[in-house]
């Protein structure tokens, strides 16, 4: 198996072609039709189908023997004895692609197959499909565009993602932030879970929030997996620490990314 330097190194070329495949292709007619469900239960267009088998390819052309995990396909085995997993979104935000709103990501994030665990991500990568940034880590640095990220930047922007079916959260959310920044406290939801996950972890966001019971582990891979290199907490909103499986689909009930203050997040919704 490949070390994690390398496979990280793998992962931000793929994420970079499929994001430069997908830049090429925008605007083709058709991109937007609705081909069904796909295997995590969302709605597949034609842009993720042809995002998945564009990635597909390039996992094929790599050589590696892995087990991968994907959006619209699900469990995809490209070897009789895989050594990795590969959680895979290769086009989230797929309504903002084909509309021309610019938040859409590719994610890879791989795991060893004897340790399929969130938690235990060796490698991955987050493309934006039109800033052309890439965020990425291995088993000790996270990088941007390949540069070396040493610490977290919090830019105190008291932005908070927050992806919610109770109105009430919101109430709480701005409870949370007032006072805490200096800017004031803003609350945005961008449609792209890969990508605002990964903001918060890497300090643009103060705060990400999912707490709908929608959000899947393939969406937030990478975002957990960067926030950990952090030294961060990956909470619910009970306070408890997350983790899970990651060779195959799973919903996570709620998560929390942001600074080490996040730990107090949860007396706030008990008050």
């Amino acid at each position: 198996m490949l070390d994690a330097k390398e496979l990280e190194r793998i992962a931000r070329r793929i994420v970079g072609e499929v994001a430069g495949y997908l830049r090429d292709i925008h605007g083709t007619k058709g991109l937007d039709e609705v081909l069904g469900r796909g295997a995590s239960g969302d709605t597949t267009r034609r842009a993720d189908r042809l995002a998945e088998d564009f990635l597909i390819d390039l996992v094929e052309a790599e050589g590696l023997d892995v087990l991968i995990v994907s959006e619209e396909k699900g469990i995809v085995r490209i070897s009789d004895r895989p050594n990795l997993v590969l959680l895979t979104d290769p086009l989230d935000g797929s309504l903002n692609y084909v509309l021309g709103i610019p938040v859409a990501a590719v994610s890879v994030v791989f795991y060893s197959i004897d340790k399929p665990y969130l938690s235990q991500a060796l490698s991955g990568a987050v493309a934006n499909v039109f800033v052309r940034e890439i965020y990425s880590f291995d088993e000790e640095n996270v990088y941007v565009n390949g540069a070396v990220m040493h610490e977290r930047r919090e830019l105190e922007s008291g932005i908070a993602t927050v992806y919610t079916n109770d109105p009430s959260l919101f109430m709480v959310v701005e409870r949370y932030l007032h006072g805490r920044y200096r800017l004031g406290s803003r609350i945005r939801v961008l449609g792209s879970a890969a990508l605002e996950s990964t903001y918060a972890a890497i300090g643009r966001f103060s705060l990400f929030i999912n707490n709908t019971g929608k959000l899947r582990n393939l969406d937030i891979a990478c975002g957990y997996a960067i926030a950990k290199r952090f030294g961060l907490p990956v909470i619910d909103v009970e306070g408890i620490e997350i983790d899970g499986r990651t060779d195959g689909i799973s919903r996570l009930r709620s998560m929390l990314i942001g600074g080490k203050e996040i730990l107090d997040f949860p007396k706030f919704l008990k008050e």
